[in-house]
């Protein structure tokens, strides 16, 4: 005779190149187990970014059972979501997509986007956001003009992860950090603003109702193909909201920086107070009265894995034939905008180039110029956050795209700033857990980072020239 079996909760992370499932113990602490299926993104035109959400379920599903096998299929008692932001899932009541989703890094919204920008500023400084092609409110307008059938025919326009906790319980909703990321929000009052629907021409009808992110959304329901039914569901947060959660609080003066697709430097706020440029992100977080300023990189982890596929190298080549050129590449700039960039250009139009290239330049050159490149990107977005009145003076690095020293190394002097190498690859899995506990009333510990190293700066102003070199060939336009 066998005992009870172990219990776990579960956190479902839905990004944009994969979803993760990772088991923890039923104090969200300690990891039995996970597991990772890749997403394929789709571009029927130049610009833009889909998913067919049937993708996300049937990987989800099998995300699930490596994971729960690899851990000895413990007894699920709450599940918690993560997901990409600022994507549009439009759907039937009963979740049937109308259309593909579109995801965050399409462009094809960039008419819809300028509306906002023209704005009165009573409305600006309620959405207290840059306004940025591939956010949910410009893409809604971008469909109701061009597809207006889709539109027409759905009953809700959900972000991802919201989507999928609808197939899972039945229930639609959405929680604050997701949906203060889609210019539809008003950040000062903290509720949907009718009056951004009404300037995109987005039927409001479409907006789901508001919930905590650490509230019990439903169980899961008969029929889905995920979960056994009657497993308590929370409604989560979006990814970056949740990997702050994940991974605590951050220290004032301290930026979280995740490496993943793109980048994004996140500081923690006390405050609601927007960025008085608009170039960088003010978001909810999801705790109650708990808000993150961000500066986002469009193209980090996008640029190398295209820049790698033009130069047909591995990723281990990559590092190994950077190592062969000098800092600043001989002269050599690489511009990463390969669908725009949003801090601080805050334009989806711009495109990227390599700049200067001589016949003195060899494949390492160009390899080295390309994760220089990146790195320039991600100081604009740090420097972009502290003219904005966010204190940086040190950085936690977390995400896939954070493990090689060379990247590690080359970014810490670029920043001219400390890293703190965080080991924890699953911080938007375990926030998305830890709500799990939370909605469930199960007390939540401190995990306290795992850190692998600090990496300090090595070359003091090493970069300084190249990354002048750099600002001069990319301006960052004057907004109105």
């Amino acid at each position: 005779m066998t005992g009870p079996r172990e219990e776990a909760v579960l956190g479902l992370d839905l990004g944009t190149g994969s979803i993760k499932a990772v088991a923890f113990s039923s104090d969200g602490l300690e990891v039995l187990g996970g597991a990772s299926v890749p997403l394929h993104v789709s571009a029927p035109q130049a610009g833009w970014a889909e998913t067919a959400p049937q993708e996300w379920l049937d990987a989800a599903g099998r995300a699930v059972r490596r994971c729960l096998d690899q851990c000895g299929n413990p007894a699920i008692t709450g599940v918690g979501l993560s997901g990409q932001m600022h994507g549009v899932v439009l759907c039937r009541s009963d979740g049937t997509p109308t259309r593909n989703a579109v995801l965050w890094a399409d462009t094809r919204s960039s008419s819809e986007a300028e509306r906002l920008r023209h704005a009165s500023p009573q409305l600006q400084a309620r959405i207290a956001n840059p306004a940025v092609a591939g956010m949910a409110g410009p893409t809604l307008a971008w469909l109701g003009r061009h597809e207006p059938a889709s539109i027409r025919t759905a009953d809700w326009a959900l972000q991802p992860k919201d989507w999928l906790r609808l197939v899972l319980t039945g229930q639609v909703a959405t929680e604050p950090s997701d949906a203060s990321a889609t210019l539809l929000w008003d950040l000062p009052a903290d509720e949907w603003c009718n009056e951004a629907f009404d300037l995109l021409e987005v039927p409001r009808r479409l907006a789901a109702p508001v919930a905590q992110s650490d509230a019990v959304a439903g169980t899961t329901v008969d029929g889905q193909p995920i979960l056994a039914p009657g497993i308590p569901v929370v409604h989560g947060g979006g990814d970056t909201a949740c990997a702050l959660f994940g991974a605590e609080a951050l220290v004032p003066g301290t930026a979280q920086i995740s490496v993943g697709t793109g980048a994004q430097v996140v500081a923690s706020l006390e405050s609601p107070g927007a960025d008085p440029t608009a170039r960088t992100h003010l978001y909810r977080g999801v705790l109650p009265s708990s808000w993150y300023g961000m500066g986002a990189v469009q193209n980090a982890g996008l640029a190398f894995e295209r820049a790698w596929r033009w130069l047909d190298v591995s990723w281990e080549q990559a590092y190994t034939l950077a190592e062969q050129a000098p800092p600043g590449a001989a002269g050599l700039t690489f511009v990463p905008h390969l669908s725009g960039e949003r801090t601080p250009h805050v334009d989806s139009r711009l495109r990227g180039a390599w700049i200067g290239l001589g016949l003195e330049h060899t494949r390492a050159h160009l390899v080295r110029s390309v994760l220089e490149g990146v790195a320039f990107g991600i100081r604009q977005a740090v420097e972009a956050l502290r003219f904005a009145g966010r204190q940086i003076c040190r950085a936690r690095l977390v995400g896939g795209g954070t493990l090689h020293p060379i990247w590690r190394r080359l970014l810490a002097d670029v920043l001219h700033l400390p890293l703190t190498v965080v080991t924890r690859h699953d911080a938007a899995a375990r926030g998305a857990a830890r709500l799990a506990c939370l909605g469930l009333g199960i007390a939540v510990e401190i995990a306290g980072d795992q850190i692998e190293e600090t990496v300090e700066p090595s070359q003091p102003g090493g970069y300084d020239d190249a990354y002048r070199r750099f600002l001069a060939r990319v301006p960052v336009r004057a907004l109105p």
